[in-house]
C-alpha cells in the first residue's frame, strides 16, 4: 500500500483512499467466496471423511498457491520500488553535485 501511495501526487491521495480501501474488502470478500466454493465443491464429492479430509488438503493447496502468487507479486513490486528510489536519489545526488560545480 505505501507503493500505492507513494506514486501519487498528495494531493490525490484522499480520493486513492476509499477506492483502495473497496478493493481490498471486495477483493478478500471475493476471494473468500471462490475459495469457499472450492471447498464445498471438494466435500461434495468425497462423502468419506479420508476424502473430506483430501478435499480440505486440495482447498488448502489452493490458498497457498494463492498466497504465493501474491508474495511473488509483492517482492517484484518491493524490488521495483527500491530500484526507482535509488535511482531517484542518484539522480538528486548528481543534480546537486552538478550545481555544486
Amino acid at each position: 500500500m505505501t507503493a500505492a501511495y507513494r506514486a501519487l501526487p498528495p494531493n490525490k491521495i484522499p480520493d486513492a483512499t476509499p477506492q483502495l480501501n473497496v478493493l481490498q474488502r471486495a477483493g478478500g470478500a471475493i476471494g473468500t467466496a471462490v475459495l469457499t466454493v472450492v471447498l464445498d465443491h471438494q466435500l461434495r464429492h468425497r462423502p468419506t471423511p479420508a476424502g473430506q479430509g483430501d478435499g480440505f488438503g486440495t482447498t488448502f493447496l489452493r490458498v497457498l498457491a494463492i498466497t504465493t502468487a501474491a508474495a511473488i507479486h509483492t517482492i517484484v513490486l518491493a524490488h521495483t520500488e527500491r530500484r526507482v528510489l535509488r535511482r531517484a536519489h542518484a539522480s538528486k545526488l548528481e543534480e546537486a553535485a552538478d550545481t555544486c560545480h
